[in-house]
């Protein structure tokens, strides 16, 4: 009997899910004509089947085999959730026990885009911003940098020639979606979005002004930015990163070694192998201005006036 075919997107973080989650609800009905089933979120209202990876967590692989399989309408299954590579990531937890049952089960093709690093060093303080937990970006955890290991899980477990690996490109040469299709073998044509994915983070200086207020909770954090991101009372000095040379040219030498094998192992197209091995770094780095009173001041004016429009 043959096994139902599912497409196992992890993630990573900060490479494009929210927009590729966002396409794959809006493309919903081109997805069942085409064949291709989208399991229901568990309840969960925003995009992602992040609730069904923290069920595999919680409950284990025959609890997420269920859930699935009750739900499947179609043989061709589509979840994406970059929880899942937190997930496949906890050594106390993956293992025979938990892939043995999936492939049993499924024809198991795992997604997983990758970005290069001092992008993502840069991108994961940003969105730490949001969350009141930022202390300093240069501590967060360096295995989140270190992409070999989550690879190798992927690989070990459901067999390397079935595992797509997607550089995430930083240089708005590509697109995650239509990455995205590809790699599932859909139609780029028929499902080639009208939007592109948007920095949500802003700029930096905005960034910075996020990182120096206290927030109570994630959501305070999340309308905070997203206010920020509405106004123009912080001023773009049109640099890229928050994060200085020494420690974006820091982590590439650590990981480029990590990288270009990466890219051997799974046939990375030649212009994303050039951008994801390269150790180049903007040379041209300056510290951002400190956040002056008449930003912050004019940012209060902006929320007032945002306050009272939705109070209407």
């Amino acid at each position: 009997m043959t096994r139902p075919k599912l497409f196992l997107h992890v993630g990573l973080h900060k490479t494009g899910t929210t927009f590729i989650q966002r396409n794959l609800i809006v493309f919903h009905d081109e997805l069942n004509s085409d064949g291709f089933f989208l399991p229901g979120r568990l309840g969960r209202v925003e995009p992602g089947h992040h609730e069904i990876a923290h069920l595999l967590h919680r409950e284990g692989p025959e609890a997420f085999v269920d859930v699935v399989n009750d739900q499947r309408k179609l043989d061709k299954i589509i979840l994406s959730a970059e929880t899942f590579s937190a997930v496949i990531k906890d050594k106390n937890f993956w293992g025979p026990d938990v892939y043995g049952p999936l492939n049993s089960s499924f024809d198991v093709t795992p997604i997983i885009f990758l970005r290069r690093q001092d992008f993502m060093l840069e991108s994961v303080f940003a969105q730490l911003t949001k969350f009141d937990r930022v202390g300093s970006h240069f501590k967060i955890p360096r295995y989140e940098y270190d992409y070999t290991r989550v690879v190798d899980l992927l690989a070990t477990s459901f067999g390397e020639e079935s595992v797509k690996v997607i550089i995430y490109r930083d240089d708005e040469k590509t697109d995650p979606w239509l990455e995205f299709c590809k790699a599932v073998g859909l139609d780029v044509d028929r499902y080639r979005s009208n939007t592109r994915a948007e920095n949500s983070s802003g700029h930096r200086r905005k960034t910075l002004a996020l990182s120096q207020i206290k927030l109570p909770d994630r959501a305070s954090g999340r309308f905070l930015e997203a206010a920020m991101q509405m106004s123009d009372a912080i001023h773009n000095d049109e640099k890229k990163f928050l994060t200085p040379v020494e420690n974006r040219a820091h982590i590439l030498k650590e990981n480029v070694a990590g990288n270009s094998l990466i890219c051997d192992r799974f046939a990375v197209p030649a212009e994303a192998r050039e951008f994801f091995t390269s150790s180049q770094v903007d040379e041209s780095w300056v510290a951002p201005e400190p956040i002056s009173d008449f930003e912050w001041k004019a940012f209060i004016q902006d929320l007032a006036v945002m306050a009272s429009k939705s109070a209407r």
